[in-house]
């Protein structure tokens, strides 16, 4: 699960495991066979490594193997069918196994009297109370993402990597151990995005804990409730909700007392240390009102809940060096720049995208004088050897000029160190002519290659960015200039 994370929940007992994939994954490009190979390697590696730490001075016999199938599901619920079969056949399987052993230890029954003492009756009168066996032997383990813990519970696992590969995944994601009853619905209303799409998760999760509160829209004559994230949520997460729920919303800002707009990178937690806010929707403007005790509540201050507590300082911490303003700043001064390279890149992909067409017609033409020469000198040879003399004169001939040819192409591996193909041949063509040509007409290739290269660089410089802030940059477009607000982040 920690290699690849779009396995969502995987049940398991003994030696045989099942793992779920969300229902629109890419990984490996859906290919059977991969999936299989590498749940199937990963599998075997484990248990050679438990192998060792447990049994260091006995070796096996020969390398383990594990069976492996891949099945499509077509609907959630006849997923949820197997799921639920996997962990009643290990109820099943335990409490026989429980009762066949402690008759045999506690009664001093043999084998087969005790296979026939369960045959076809309950498990009374084995002298154990199945009640006070261990959940993880009655239920097997349910793996899921550390990331949907719910308070305190379960337990979280921990594995060592062994690979740079390994350790680049293992760092982002832990698994959750849980040993519950998954037959029931309510551990699936109770992790409700295990079995959704990677697109619905996004969307229900900017809907999960936080501040909410009734608005009328334009277009609506009705309250709606919006919902967003206080720790990790931001006012443009906010703003963007409103705009997708009412298309009649052309302009929405939040301002804070004194009349001060607030940035769409400002959190909600940093909101709601304000106190009192203003949201302004078109023309509208509604006063939100937040008592203290639900202040408290939502910035997850708890007396009893040291962790919590915690997680508010680490947040604080975040707010008060202004992390988020300044990465939201240096995210617009990287899209101006991409965007004022990318007009400079136009210009010159004009001029170079005309020479290039010049040098594949020229390519174009080379082959075609080549052909027509090979052509011309068949043409001399066969006049000669059946016209002018016989061939008993014409073969020395050929014999040279056949040599000769094998003495250019060497010449023009020595020349290049590259083989004298049909494809290099066309690209070494292309290239020369394409210097000379930007030469000609004043185009600077460096030029064109430094802006290329920046252009690549400041795009990768955005895309890390905005994969850290996933929930930090917005693309609304609050950001217009406003005659009458006073844009400002807050100072903290």
């Amino acid at each position: 699960m920690q290699i690849l994370p779009d396995c969502t929940i995987a049940y398991g007992q003994s030696d045989e495991y099942s793992f779920v994939l969300r229902p629109d994954t890419s990984v490996h490009g859906r290919r059977r066979q991969k999936l299989v190979s590498l749940a199937v390697s990963k599998f075997t590696a484990v248990y050679q490594f438990y192998w060792a730490h447990f049994f260091p001075n006995t070796a096996l016999l020969y390398p383990a193997v594990f069976d492996g199938r891949l099945v499509l599901y077509p609907t959630e619920k006849i997923l949820r069918d197997y799921l639920a079969w996997r962990q009643v056949d290990c109820h099943i399987n335990n409490l026989y196994n429980t009762t066949f052993h402690a008759l045999i230890q506690k009664q001093g029954l043999t084998p087969s009297e005790s296979e026939k003492r369960l045959s076809k009756t309950l498990s009374k009168g084995s002298g154990i109370n199945y009640n006070d066996e261990k959940e993880i032997f009655k239920k097997g383990s349910v793996l899921i993402g550390a990331e949907n813990r719910k308070e305190d519970e379960g337990e979280i696992d921990s594995w060592e990597a062994h690979t740079s590969e390994e350790k680049k995944h293992l760092q982002k994601r832990q698994v959750l151990v849980l040993h519950v009853d998954i037959i029931k619905d309510s551990f699936w209303e109770r992790y409700p995005n295990l079995l959704l799409p990677l697109d619905e998760v996004k969307k229900a999760r900017k809907r999960q804990l936080g501040a909410a509160n009734d608005l009328s829209l334009p277009s609506r004559n009705e309250p709606v409730s919006f919902t967003c994230r206080p720790v990790t949520g931001t006012i443009g997460d906010l703003l963007e909700q409103i705009k997708e729920e009412d298309r009649g919303v052309d302009h929405a800002a939040i301002y804070a007392q004194g009349e001060i707009r607030l940035a769409s990178a400002t959190t909600i937690s940093q909101l709601l240390t304000m106190g009192d806010f203003q949201l302004r929707i078109n023309d509208i403007r509604h006063q939100i009102q937040l008592p203290d005790d639900q202040i408290a509540r939502l910035l997850l201050v708890n007396e009893d809940n040291e962790m919590a507590a915690i997680k508010q300082l680490v947040h604080s911490l975040h707010s008060s060096l202004g992390i988020a303003e300044f990465q939201f700043q240096h995210h617009k001064k990287l899209t101006a720049k991409r965007d004022e390279i990318m007009e400079k890149l136009k210009k010159c992909q004009l001029v170079k995208q005309k020479i290039d067409e010049d040098a594949i017609i020229f390519s174009s033409r080379m082959h075609t004088g080549a052909m027509i020469g090979m052509s011309v000198l068949w043409g001399i040879m066969a006049r000669l050897t059946w016209w002018e003399y016989s061939w008993d004169v014409i073969e020395p001939v050929t014999f040279f000029v056949t040599y000769g040819g094998a003495i250019c192409c060497y010449t023009f591996y020595l020349a290049t160190k590259t083989l004298p193909d049909y494809e290099d041949m066309t690209n070494r063509w292309q290239l020369l002519k394409t210097h000379k040509l930007s030469k000609k007409r004043g185009f600077s290739i460096e030029e064109y290659n430094t802006l290329s290269h920046e252009y690549a660089l400041v795009c990768e410089q955005i895309d890390r960015l905005e994969d850290e802030l996933q929930l930090l940059l917005t693309e609304e477009a609050e950001y217009e200039d406003d005659a009458e607000a006073t844009d400002s982040f807050l100072d903290f």
